[in-house]
C-alpha cells in the first residue's frame, strides 16, 4: 500500500499518541495537530487522504466544521470523528465514519480501510 497521510486533530497528547503509534504500525504517514487553526492550515498543505478527529464537539458542529475544511480541498476526504457518549450520532454526512471513544484499534482501521478502499492483508 502506499503510505496513506492521515490528520490526527485531538487536544490530547495520548489520545494522538495511541493513534499515531497503531496508524504507523499499518503504514500510514500519521500528522498532528491540537486545535482547529493548526488543522486548517495543514489540511490545505498537506491534503491528506483522511482526518481522525476527536475535539469533544457536538456531531454537528464536528459535521459543520468538515464541510468548511473540505472546501478548500481538490478531493473528498474521508473523516472519522471520535465521538464521546453512549450512542452514535442519528445521521451521518457523506464522508464522515463516527466511532464512540473510547475505540479500538481495530475498529479505527476498519474504518480507514474500507472507506479508502485500502485491502486487508
Amino acid at each position: 500500500m502506499s503510505r496513506k497521510h492521515v490528520l490526527v486533530v485531538d487536544a490530547s497528547p495520548s489520545m494522538r499518541a495511541v493513534v499515531r503509534i497503531g496508524l504507523e504500525e499499518f503504514g500510514f504517514e500519521v500528522h498532528e495537530c491540537t486545535e482547529l487553526n493548526m488543522a486548517n492550515q495543514l489540511i490545505t498543505e498537506l491534503e491528506p487522504e483522511a482526518m481522525v478527529v476527536g475535539l469533544n464537539l457536538p456531531p454537528e458542529d464536528v459535521a459543520s466544521i468538515v464541510g468548511e475544511w473540505r472546501g478548500g480541498l481538490s478531493r473528498q476526504v474521508l473523516v472519522v470523528a471520535l465521538v464521546e457518549g453512549e450512542t452514535l450520532p442519528d445521521t451521518t454526512p457523506p464522508g464522515i465514519r463516527w466511532l464512540l471513544k473510547p475505540f479500538g484499534l481495530t475498529s479505527l482501521l476498519a474504518a480507514l480501510y474500507q472507506s479508502l478502499g485500502i485491502r486487508m492483508a
